[in-house]
């Protein structure tokens, strides 16, 4: 049997469908511990009033994900626990699937779904750890290649029955078993918001385990949803996740590896923002404001790790 902890940032309506969705596919008698992160709205109550089953826990100030992940799965009983978003939704049988895998394989520490976007086209669901490799794909702008190439070659029934391990598995839900988390001391409270789940991964593997993904283990996840201050291009939301990439070079690379990702972070953004100004010369002027904004946000970036402080 597992316990769920879901994260809940200014989103009841999002966090009631990701329980309704689980209570469905899973369990009604799953123990399910909702943590708030002071949610400035009715969050508390309207939670409370369509599931009185439901443990809430309140938080009396933004601890950040990691910390709230923390308090919510000390307060599991389970061995095994799925830390999940607000913003997803659990299709049929996969929580079922995911849970099997992890039992019958105990090389497996942490467990993952395949992501999908409401509209049921695939969405990214696994990544790499800040690295040499992931430096070398970024610097040659090979990254957004191999993600579609993921994404791509998911159509192929090949490549759907077979589980598979990757660097990390991203945040939005993860089955994990509880005695590992303890050993590891849970998530690194350091991060703040993004990251956390990669340096998590990271230690796992270092212990030995795998990060495996069951394929047809699927979920919808509204990816931005469970950040109330999401949007396509949220400049703050993108340093935040620069400055967690940061954190994770400090803990887990040599200096050669933080010299080398530092240097393709600035050649990249940097290249960018001149591509963007150059494009920006032949747009009208919506599609003008659209570039020069993004230009201004990989100036932004590109500024952030010229003067990182090592």
């Amino acid at each position: 049997m597992i316990d769920f902890v879901i994260i809940n940032y200014n989103t009841p309506e999002l966090t009631c469908k990701c329980i309704e969705t689980i209570f469905y596919t899973y369990n009604q008698d799953s123990n399910i511990i909702v943590v708030d992160n002071n949610s400035s709205d009715n969050s508390l109550e309207y939670i409370k009033e369509k599931f009185p089953q439901v443990n809430l826990i309140a938080n009396n100030s933004n601890l950040g994900y990691a910390k709230a992940v923390n308090i919510g799965v000390n307060s599991t009983n389970s061995s095994y626990v799925l830390v999940t978003n607000s913003d997803v939704e659990f299709h049929k049988n996969s929580i079922y699937l995911i849970e099997k895998m992890l039992i019958e394989n105990n090389n497996i520490g942490v467990a993952g779904f395949l992501q999908f976007y409401p509209n049921k086209s695939p969405q990214r669901s696994y990544g790499y750890y800040p690295s040499f490799k992931l430096a070398i794909f970024e610097l040659f702008f090979l990254i957004s290649f191999i993600e579609k190439f993921n994404l791509w070659k998911r159509k192929f029934e090949y490549f759907q029955s077979k589980n598979f391990s990757v660097d990390y598995i991203d945040g939005a839900a993860l089955l994990i078993r509880k005695d590992l988390f303890h050993k590891l001391n849970g998530f690194d409270e350091d991060y703040f918001f993004y990251s956390e789940e990669a340096d998590f991964c990271y230690r796992v593997s270092k212990n030995g385990y795998k990060n495996t993904i069951n394929p047809k283990a699927t979920i919808t996840h509204i990816r931005g949803g469970s950040n109330s201050e999401n949007n396509n291009f949220n400049l703050k939301s993108i340093l935040m996740n620069e400055n967690a990439n940061f954190i994770f070079l400090k803990k887990n690379c040599n200096r050669f590896i933080q010299s080398f990702f530092i240097f393709s972070r600035k050649f990249r953004f940097s290249l960018l923002n001149k591509i963007a100004i150059f494009i920006s010369y032949f747009k009208n002027n919506n599609e003008k404001d659209f570039w020069q904004k993004k230009s201004r946000n990989y100036s932004e970036i590109s500024f952030f790790w010229k003067n990182i402080n090592r």
